[in-house]
């Protein structure tokens, strides 16, 4: 997601920080789509950008950790995830507001997130530079509304060193959804590329 454009964006500029690059789903949005988002936001229109608004609407505060994976089972988006997956993300997804440990809110706030959404850096043009740089792997869930498969196919031929898997009937948040065979895709990709 996010997260792998961040690694990208980090591996580029210190390479020998990193042995192997491993992008879950990352957010490479189709090239018109990026620019549109870019253009919203220079505009000051970030707040209209969808996933930011939504990221704003977060429900922050929980009873409890119990309360907090209660109201994220009810969610659609959560609805598919792995039992033990929801329950860390309700347990070390929030923290404490208390010293007692009751209370809980998200470890990153909705303004956070909001943010980060809004900061959407394009990595079209960077890619090339990943060609050869490290060993890499993409995994992309089929269903993505983050990294398409038309973008997909594409980022095969921009970074052809790369080693790439695409799960079918999968959404974003697949990692979530079956830990386990992604733990082993990613076991068995580093396996392959350890020397």
């Amino acid at each position: 997601s996010m997260g792998a454009v961040a690694s990208v964006l980090a591996a580029l500029k210190q390479p020998e920080r990193f042995t192997h690059l491993i992008l879950l789903d990352p957010t490479i949005l189709l090239q018109d789509l990026g620019k549109a988002l870019q253009a919203a936001v220079r505009a000051g229109m970030a707040e209209r950008i969808p996933m930011v608004e939504a990221a704003q609407h977060r429900i922050n505060a929980f009873a409890s950790v119990d309360a907090a994976e209660k109201h994220l089972r009810s969610k659609k988006v959560f609805s598919q995830w792995d039992e033990q997956a929801l329950r860390n993300y309700a347990e070390f997804g929030t923290v404490s507001t208390s010293d007692n440990g009751g209370p809980r809110e998200l470890r990153f706030s909705p303004a956070w997130e909001a943010y980060y959404y809004a900061a959407y850096t394009p990595l079209y043009d960077l890619l090339p530079q990943l060609n050869g740089l490290l060993p890499t792997l993409f995994i992309q869930a089929e269903d993505s509304n983050a990294f398409v498969s038309k973008t997909f196919r594409e980022v095969q031929e921009i970074v052809p060193s790369a080693t790439y898997v695409q799960l079918q009937e999968q959404e974003h948040l697949f990692p979530m959804v079956i830990p386990q065979a992604v733990s082993q895709i990613i076991r068995d990709f580093l396996n392959n590329t350890l020397v």
